[in-house]
């Protein structure tokens, strides 16, 4: 990327090429956890595509720095951002960068617990991710059911939709976001006391992170996980912690084989 930018400036220093070198750049520098650098990056290509008239291209900046603002774990800021991102780009252009700044939308805010305005959200675009067509939208649908049911108090429908999703990256072989779903699942069954399952699914998770090799942080804590549901001490803030480490790591530099979600 560092070649690529000298060559752009020592050559016709086109704004809309080196907008979208940024773009790219920033992506990388999101993957690497250093959101400061990439949101350096997308405020520049957003003020140069705002300067050369590209409206489209400016609102896909601020959508980009909203979905890495909320993995910095800043939801707030993440909405207002997608909000504005979406105000800007021209949809038909572009459904899929519609439908992620909305998935978006609606994943924090059920993350500052506003699920019933997450649920009119999905509703209001359920044809969006089936327009789309890959399982894995269909994927992110359901565990986005599941996380407003369990967040509105319906276990069993929360449960059926987080089965489903496990069993659907089970199948398309993404064991870290299998184990991510699976801690959803093992707090709608500690809700209902239902500690064996869930020391069942804890084990399993041990299991998949050993496999993975995963940062040592992100191990430790399901394995005091595991250990405190052994002795049957297991709580759902303990879960909640490990889940909010577990996430927060999901799109970090560490090695695991799932670059195609």
């Amino acid at each position: 990327m560092g070649q690529a930018a000298i060559y752009c400036a020592s050559g016709s220093g086109d704004p809309l090429l080196a907008a979208k070198l940024m773009d790219i750049s920033a992506t990388l520098k999101s993957s690497q956890r250093d959101f400061a650098g990439a949101f350096r990056l997308l405020d520049s290509a957003f003020r140069l595509y705002s300067r050369i008239g590209e409206t489209h291209l400016a609102g896909r900046a601020l959508i980009s720095k909203g979905i890495y603002t909320g993995y910095a774990n800043n939801s707030e800021e993440a909405i207002t951002l997608l909000q504005r991102g979406l105000a800007m780009i021209d949809r038909q252009r572009d459904p899929g960068l519609e439908l992620a700044a909305k998935h978006g939308l609606a994943w924090w805010l059920v993350d500052l617990g506003h699920f019933r305005q997450a649920r009119v959200l999905l509703f209001n675009n359920r044809a969006l991710y089936i327009s789309q067509g890959a399982q894995i939208n269909w994927l992110r649908l359901r565990w986005l059911e599941g996380r407003i049911s369990a967040g509105l108090g319906d276990l069993a429908r929360a449960e059926t939709a987080f089965r489903q999703v496990r069993e659907g990256f089970v199948s398309n072989d993404l064991p870290y976001k299998q184990a991510l779903v699976s801690l959803d699942l093992a707090m709608v069954l500690m809700r209902q006391g239902r500690d064996g399952e869930v020391l069942a699914l804890v084990k399993e998770m041990v299991q998949t992170f050993s496999v993975l090799g995963i940062e040592r942080e992100a191990y430790a804590a399901i394995l005091v996980l595991r250990e405190m549901a052994e002795r049957e001490m297991a709580t759902l803030d303990l879960l909640q912690i490990a889940a909010g480490i577990l996430k927060s790591l999901e799109h970090g530099p560490f090695s695991r084989p799932e670059s195609s979600s």
